[in-house]
């Protein structure tokens, strides 16, 4: 028998991870911060297409959204303990 294994992806907490987003709502800029070392965040549209992709090094990271709509996006977050995805409100 084979099978295909897929790794878990956490949305919102999981296992004591902890990762934040602020301000949430923003009309601008938002600072992502972790427990755990940032590796990638990616900007995705609620329609699931990524609109941007920042390589991060260290536990936090400030993204400037002033040029994008108002509406609901979500982030994409990998850390070294693994993926998580997070809404974000863009007024």
């Amino acid at each position: 028998d084979t099978g295909v294994i897929n790794p878990p992806i956490a949305i919102d907490k999981a296992s004591g991870h902890n990762t934040r987003i602020m301000p949430n709502p923003t009309s601008g800029k938002v600072t992502v911060s972790s427990d755990n070392q940032l590796r990638k965040i990616e900007l995705m549209g609620n329609d699931g297409k990524q609109l941007a992709s920042f390589n991060a090094n260290g536990n936090t990271m400030t993204i400037d959204l002033s040029n994008y709509s108002s509406g609901t996006y979500f982030l994409c977050i990998t850390t070294t303990e693994g993926l998580f995805i997070r809404r974000l409100v863009k007024k």
